[in-house]
C-alpha cells in the first residue's frame, strides 16, 4: 500500500477534530483538495514536508529519525523507540509520558502513521531529513543525539527585592488583565477574519482595554485559551464557563493557573532545565537552549528566544534575566510552595466601594472579582488602576434591564457594597430608569422577501418617539425607515439596534416574539469557518473512495506526480517473480501502462500498472 492511501485512510477514520486540528497546524489551504486522498499527497508533497518538518523541535526530529532508520519502514512500539534513543544518548533517561506526548504531537501533524500502539514513519520524512545535510542542516545521526548542551552553574544571588517587587506587580498586572480581558468578551465576543486572527477594530478594542499594545492581545488570548479560559467560536473569541471559577479564585492562584498553561506549552526540555538549574540565570538558560532545541530554524529559534524572554518578564516569572522566587518555587516544588511565597506579595482586595452623588463607583483597592464582575452589569469603568472608577449612566442601567438585572436586586446589590449609602442623583436615575424602560421596543424579525430585508422592527408608546428616531442623525447607521405609522423597521440585527438605542439613551427593550421582554439577545449568525468547510468536503467526497484498491491508489498517486512533476520510486513484480525498482519522472497514466523517464538510464520506460506494489513520491 503507497503511503498516500495509507495515510489517507487514517486520516478518513480520524475524529473530525483531530483533522480539523491538522489542516491548521499544517496550514493546509482548501484550493485543489476534494477527498482525503487529496489531502494525504499535499501532505506528504517534500515541500509541505519541509514546511512541517523546520519548525518542529529536537526530541521530535528524533523519534522521527529513529523510525526512518530501517531499509523497511518498521512497525515500532514506544518501548522500542525509547530502547533506541538510550541507545544513541545513553546518559538521558527517557520516560514514557515524554515518549507518548512526543507521539501524540507527531501523529497530530500526520507525520507518523499508527495502528493500535504500534508507529511507522513515512518513507518521504525519511527522505527529507536526509536531505538536510545537503541543505546546511544537521543530519539524521546528529539529531538523534539528545545531548543537551552545557550549562554551567553559575550561581546567583538570591532574588533581591527590586527583582520580587517588580515580578509581583507583573504577576498582579496580568490576573488584572486577563480579569479585564474575561470581562470584555462577556460583554462582546471579539469577532475574528476568515483566514485567522482578530479584526483590526476587534484588536484595538482589547488592546484599549486591556491597556496593551496591539502584539499583546493576540498573546494574552492564546494564554488565556491554554488555560481554558477563553475560546474562539463561530462568533469570534468568547469568554467560558470555566473563567467564572478562575474569577473567583484567590489572586495568587489566578495567576498560578496562567503560569502552568504559559510554561508548559514549552518544550519540556526548557521546563525540565529551569527546574534543575533554578539557580542559574534563567534568560541565559533559555538563550543557550532554544537554539539547540530548534536545529532546523536558527533564525525563528533566536526570534523565539527574545519572544519567550520577553513573555517571562511580562506575566512576572523573571526580571532582568532573574527568575522570581515564586515562579522558582513552582517549577522546583509545585503550587503550594509558590503560592506560600506569591500571596503575601499580592494587593489585598477589598469588597466595598464609594458611590459618589456624581454618579461615580470609587473603588479604594482591587475590588474582588465577583463583585467587580457584577458592578461592571450596571456601571462603565472608566479608570482601571488599583483603585478603580466605574461610571452608572442611564445607557449602563438599560443595558443591565435588558441583561435581566430587576430594580430590586440592583438596589440589594448596591446597599450591600456602597460604604455611603445610595447617593439621592443615583436613586432618581434609577426610579426614572425603570420608569421609562420599555417605552420603546427592539424586536428582531425575519426578511420576507428580497425587496423587503428589514431584519429588525421598532415600536413605541407613542408616534412622537418614532419620529425622534427617524431624525436622530446618531441614528442613521441603522437606516431606519417607517413601515407604517406605529412601526419603523431596520435592515441591522436587533443586537445592533438595541444597543445604538441605548447608547443615545433611549430607553429601549427588546422583546421576544411573544411580546415579553427578551433578557437573553439573539448571537450574531455564525460565521463560515473555511477549515470546517473544507472537512465538510473532504468528508461528503470520502464515500466515493471508501472501498479504492491499491491499484486504484497507485494511479491516483501518479496522477497527482504528474500534476506537480514530482520524481517517484515506483516497485514492481513481473509475472515470473522477478522484483525490480525504478526512479522516474512518470509523464502519463493510459491503458494501464505508467510511462515516465528513468533517471538512471535516461531512457523512458513504460511499465504495467498491476505489476505496481508501491509507490513513493521523492521530490
Amino acid at each position: 500500500m503507497t503511503s498516500v492511501l495509507a495515510l489517507s485512510r487514517q486520516l478518513s477514520a480520524s475524529s473530525d477534530e483531530s483533522v480539523e486540528q491538522l489542516l491548521q497546524q499544517r496550514s493546509v489551504s482548501a484550493a485543489g483538495l476534494k477527498d482525503f486522498f487529496d489531502l494525504a499527497g499535499h501532505l506528504l508533497k517534500a515541500e509541505s514536508l519541509q514546511q512541517a518538518l523546520t519548525p518542529l523541535d529536537r526530541n521530535s526530529l528524533a523519534v522521527l529519525v529513529v523510525l526512518g532508520a530501517d531499509e523497511e519502514p518498521a512497525w515500532l512500539t514506544p518501548d522500542q523507540i525509547r530502547g533506541r534513543l538510550s541507545h544513541s544518548t545513553p546518559h538521558r533517561e527517557f520516560s514514557s509520558d515524554w515518549i507518548d506526548a512526543i507521539l501524540a504531537r507527531l501523529r497530530g501533524m500526520a507525520l507518523v502513521r499508527t495502528e493500535g500502539d504500534a508507529v511507522q514513519g513515512w518513507p518521504e520524512v525519511a527522505v527529507a531529513l536526509g536531505s538536510w545535510p545537503a541543505e546546511g542542516l544537521p543530519s539524521p545521526e546528529e539529531l538523534v543525539d539528545l545531548t543537551r548542551p552545557t550549562l554551567l552553574d553559575v550561581v546567583e544571588n538570591d532574588p533581591g527585592d527590586e527583582t520580587e517587587r517588580a515580578s509581583a506587580e507583573r504577576a498582579f498586572a496580568l490576573v488584572q488583565m486577563v480579569g479585564e480581558l474575561i470581562a470584555e468578551l462577556t460583554l462582546e465576543p471579539a469577532p475574528t477574519r476568515a483566514r485567522g486572527g482578530l479584526t483590526l477594530p476587534a484588536s484595538k478594542r482589547l488592546s484599549e482595554a486591556l491597556r496593551v499594545t496591539l502584539n499583546r492581545v493576540p498573546f494574552l488570548l492564546t494564554l488565556t485559551s491554554r488555560a481554558g479560559l477563553t475560546a474562539e467560536l463561530a462568533v469570534g473569541w468568547t469568554a467560558t464557563d470555566q473563567s467564572a471559577e478562575w474569577l473567583m479564585l484567590p489572586p495568587a492562584e489566578r495567576w498560578l493557573a496562567l503560569a502552568h498553561a504559559w510554561f508548559e506549552a514549552a518544550s519540556p526540555d526548557i521546563v525540565e532545565t529551569l527546574s534543575e538549574h533554578s539557580r542559574r540565570v534563567w534568560g541565559d538558560t533559555i538563550r543557550v537552549l532554544v537554539p539547540w532545541l530548534f536545529p532546523a530554524a536558527p533564525e525563528r529559534a533566536t526570534a523565539w528566544v527574545g519572544t519567550l524572554v520577553d513573555e517571562a518578564e511580562f506575566i512576572g516569572f523573571q526580571h532582568a534575566d532573574a527568575g522570581s522566587s515564586f515562579a522558582k518555587a513552582l517549577v522546583v516544588s509545585g503550587d503550594a510552595a509558590a503560592a506560600e511565597i506569591l500571596a503575601p506579595l499580592m494587593p489585598a482586595e477589598v469588597d466595598s466601594v464609594y458611590v459618589q452623588p456624581d454618579l461615580t463607583v470609587i473603588s479604594p483597592g482591587p475590588l474582588k472579582a465577583a463583585i467587580d464582575t457584577e458592578l461592571r452589569q450596571i456601571a462603565t469603568i472608566e479608570n482601571r488602576a488599583l483603585a478603580a472608577t466605574y461610571r452608572i449612566t442611564s445607557a449602563s442601567l438599560l443595558r443591565a434591564f435588558t441583561a435581566g438585572m430587576t430594580e430590586d436586586k440592583l438596589r440589594g446589590f448596591l446597599a450591600k457594597i456602597s460604604l455611603t449609602g445610595i447617593p439621592q442623583p443615583l436613586d432618581y436615575l434609577v426610579t426614572e430608569t425603570v420608569r421609562r424602560y420599555g417605552s420603546i421596543r427592539v424586536e428582531a424579525i425575519e426578511p420576507q422577501t428580497a425587496g423587503s430585508p428589514a431584519r429588525t422592527r421598532v415600536t413605541a408608546d407613542d408616534r412622537h418617539t418614532l419620529e425622534t428616531l427617524l431624525v436622530d442623525r446618531g441614528l442613521q447607521h441603522l437606516s431606519l425607515r417607517r413601515r407604517s405609522e406605529d412601526v419603523l423597521v431596520s435592515i441591522m440585527s436587533a443586537n445592533v439596534v438595541i444597543n445604538s438605542l441605548h447608547e443615545a439613551k433611549y430607553p429601549a427593550a427588546l422583546i421576544s416574539d411573544g411580546g415579553s421582554h427578551d433578557a437573553s439577545p439573539a448571537s450574531a449568525a455564525p460565521k463560515a469557518n473555511p477549515t470546517r468547510q473544507l472537512l465538510e468536503r473532504l468528508r461528503n467526497n470520502q464515500a466515493a473512495h471508501d472501498d479504492e484498491t491499491p491499484e486504484t491508489g497507485f494511479s491516483r498517486q501518479l496522477s497527482l506526480a504528474i500534476k506537480s512533476k514530482s520524481t517517484i520510486k515506483v516497485a514492481l513484480v513481473a509475472p515470473n517473480g522477478a522484483a525490480h525498482e525504478y526512479t522516474i519522472l512518470p509523464t502519463s497514466v493510459s491503458a494501464a501502462r505508467l510511462r515516465g523517464l528513468d533517471s538512471a538510464s535516461d531512457v523512458e520506460r513504460t511499465l504495467p500498472l498491476a505489476w505496481v506494489t508501491s509507490v513513493e513520491t521523492l521530490a
